[in-house]
């Protein structure tokens, strides 16, 4: 995935878990953004 340089938030959805948003991600040029995010088990209602 290619991303012009600049701030964005990241949202990840996976089936089964809860959704996470990350706000402030920056991503410059030239360079890789790397996250690590820790997803929780999506609850049964």
């Amino acid at each position: 995935l290619s991303l012009p340089p600049g701030n964005y938030t990241v949202r990840i959805e996976a089936e089964g878990y809860e959704t996470v948003e990350i706000p402030g991600v920056v991503v410059s040029s030239g360079e890789t953004t790397k996250l690590d995010v820790p997803m929780d088990k999506a609850t049964e209602e």
